[in-house]
């Protein structure tokens, strides 16, 4: 079929299709034009008929879906509709028929939904094509940085200084960074993130602009969009 109703003429198929009976034309939702629902009876997917209501008793119009229609949707059932209240709707009619299927044919939601992943593993590749070495280059390049073995102890070493012996306390990089004078600043950054990316270290920003001397402010660490100005370490396990 060359049509492709809308979005939101899915969404008016979905819920005639998942609701339990075919409702009056005046109470259909979502609501459509009779411009909008043109298309659906021109191509065949709905038919407008007369009948009586049983509620009232009145003449009324009804709108039924076509074969063509059922077949439409079981081509279609990820086709986009508006998430609305009368997508939420139709997902609640859904919900209500699949219900009435699992008590019928004493089949648990489990075992249905288990079925379908183990089908779909079936579908699956049976083998995964391996990257070319060019590749397994690129990942290396986006690793974490190596931690420098000889930049780490004299990190500790300063951080330990720094607190006064203490584990797990507030340290200023001014202050750490006093304590490695001897080590090019780019160095100990790469060292710092790396640390922290390994779980060792956690780089902060103060948060209070008062708290942030000058110094502070020349020590930081620069990350583009926000600086860090202390760091909490732990002792080694």
């Amino acid at each position: 079929m060359d049509f492709s109703p809308t979005p939101l003429q899915t969404l008016f198929l979905f819920r005639l299709l998942f609701a339990p009976e075919a409702p009056a034309l005046s109470k259909t939702q979502p609501s459509l034009s009779p411009a909008q629902r043109k298309p659906l009876v021109d191509n065949g997917l709905i038919e407008i008929v007369p009948g009586v209501n049983p509620q009232t008793q009145r003449r009324a119009s009804f709108v039924h879906l076509t074969d063509k229609a059922w077949e439409w949707a079981g081509q279609n059932l990820c086709a986009d509709f508006p998430l609305s209240i009368n997508g939420a709707r139709a997902l609640k009619d859904l919900l209500g028929r699949l219900d009435g299927y699992l008590t019928r044919c004493d089949v648990s939601l489990a075992d249905l939904l288990s079925a379908s992943a183990e089908a779909a593993a079936e579908e699956a590749p049976a083998e995964t094509p391996v990257a070319d070495e060019s590749l397994w280059e690129e990942l290396e390049d986006t690793s974490p940085p190596r931690v420098d073995t000889r930049l780490e102890p004299a990190i500790r070493r300063a951080y330990c200084d720094s607190s006064g012996g203490h584990w797990n306390v507030r340290v200023r990089l001014a202050d750490l960074r006093r304590r490695l004078t001897g080590v090019p600043r780019e160095e100990v950054d790469a060292a710092l993130l790396a640390l922290q990316a390994a779980g060792a270290l956690t780089l902060y920003a103060l948060d209070n602009p008062g708290e942030i001397r000058p110094e502070d402010q020349a020590a930081a660490l620069d990350l583009g969009l926000d600086q860090r100005h202390i760091l909490y370490m732990g002792e080694r396990s």
